[in-house]
């Protein structure tokens, strides 16, 4: 890391250790492109859970930042719902609509 680097340690900002909505990653989102520094790194350590919400509002808006951001320190399970949140979205309209047409046929 270098003193270019913003490092925001998720836990000490929120003063939490699950984050649970889109609101939170909305300031999240607004501290980060308020920075100056060309590379942020967040970090998750001691957070313990990320909602889907959460997670799908920054992932929506980290393509649109004009800098590098790094997400360190993720525990498996809030790993495992960023990468749910990142698939493609027709991935899941697929499933959802075969399921769908599954239980309305009689």
């Amino acid at each position: 890391m270098s003193i270019f680097d913003k490092h925001i340690n998720l836990r000490k900002e929120f003063d939490v250790s699950a984050l649970n909505n889109r609101a939170t990653a909305k300031k999240l989102v607004k501290r980060i492109t308020s920075s100056w520094v060309n590379t942020v790194v967040l970090d998750f350590s001691d957070i313990e859970f990320a909602s889907r919400s959460f997670l799908d509002e920054l992932n929506s808006h980290l393509p649109h930042i004009d800098k590098e951001v790094k997400k360190t320190n993720m525990n498996a399970s809030v790993k495992e719902m960023d990468e749910l949140v990142q698939q493609p979205k027709d991935q899941f309209d697929s499933t959802f609509t075969k399921t769908e047409s599954e239980l309305l046929t009689f």
